[in-house]
């Protein structure tokens, strides 16, 4: 049985009309032993003969390929969070203000974190320094300052891995102190170092002597060498511990333990105080999204 006819049947066929062949289509017509009743009779026997349960096609069985990974549009930067500066503690939680020379012996922890919106880091400082000796007076404060804010579009997804940092140190005992803090004195000495020079300057004038005399230059030398003296004393009573941490995300702390005077502060002047004078921050990894 052919199932199917060349074209020039096909030709012949769409010349009488035949609703199967309109528009006169040319090559085999596999449909054209399908309008015979032995042909429909056979296509019948043969679909009824088929299992159902067979597949109608040979296949080859097709190795799963797994879940698709989608791009990952994670960004990681590298960021040096801001420098924290003069952080005063006032709590006193034992004994009076001052540590009277005997330490005091200081710990200093700093730790990165994320909040809950994810939209910026934040420092959380805790600072403590206990007398040696004495009535053991005892300084214990936290503080939180944001060191990070991300772009506006963007938030933090996580930090590196290693966000916290301490120091543990006896402070130096402070030399003493005169007149006013050694900060306030570094500031006075300049200003004396200018009117000690007009002085002098004045007294030159009225004697008619020349700049380059021998006496102006010997006063001028007594001013310098006593002011500068005076000035390293003061200055120098406030002993900064620069103290770098093992680990962790801090690159230098900078504490003034001991002090000239009362130490542990009534308020945020810090001073001649005990106090955080610097936290400096290492770059760390940061992952936007």
């Amino acid at each position: 049985m052919s199932l199917g006819r060349p074209s020039g049947a096909c030709r012949s066929i769409s010349a009488s009309g035949d609703p199967w062949e309109r528009g006169g289509r040319c090559g085999y017509q596999p449909f054209e032993a399908m309008k015979t009743p032995a042909a429909l009779i056979l296509g019948l026997t043969l679909l009824s003969s088929l299992d159902a349960t067979a597949a109608p096609f040979p296949y080859k069985p097709v190795k799963p390929i797994g879940p698709i990974t989608v791009q990952n549009l994670d960004q990681v930067v590298e960021v040096t969070p801001a420098r924290l500066t003069n952080l005063v503690p006032q709590t006193l939680t034992r004994g009076d203000r001052e540590f009277g020379g005997n330490g005091p012996d200081i710990t200093c922890s700093v730790e990165l974190r994320l909040p809950s919106d994810r939209r910026k880091v934040l420092a959380d400082v805790h600072f403590r320094a206990v007398e040696t000796k004495g009535d053991r007076s005892t300084t214990d404060q936290r503080w939180q300052k944001t060191v990070y804010t991300a772009p506006s579009d963007k938030k933090i997804k996580s930090l590196g891995s290693q966000t916290r940092s301490t120091v543990s140190f006896r402070s130096k005992k402070a030399g003493f102190q005169l007149l006013a803090p050694g900060e306030d004195m570094a500031a006075i000495f300049a200003k004396l170092d200018q009117f000690a020079l007009q002085i002098a300057d004045a007294h030159m004038k009225m004697s008619g002597l020349a700049y380059t005399h021998p006496e102006y230059k010997k006063a001028h030398a007594f001013i310098a060498e006593f002011n500068k003296g005076a000035r390293d004393m003061l200055v120098k009573s406030n002993h900064v511990h620069n103290v770098v941490p093992s680990s962790g995300p801090v690159a230098l702390l900078s504490i003034v333990g001991d002090t000239g005077g009362d130490d542990i502060s009534d308020d945020a002047n810090g001073k001649d105080d005990t106090r955080i004078e610097a936290i400096t921050f290492k770059k760390i990894k940061v992952t936007l999204e």
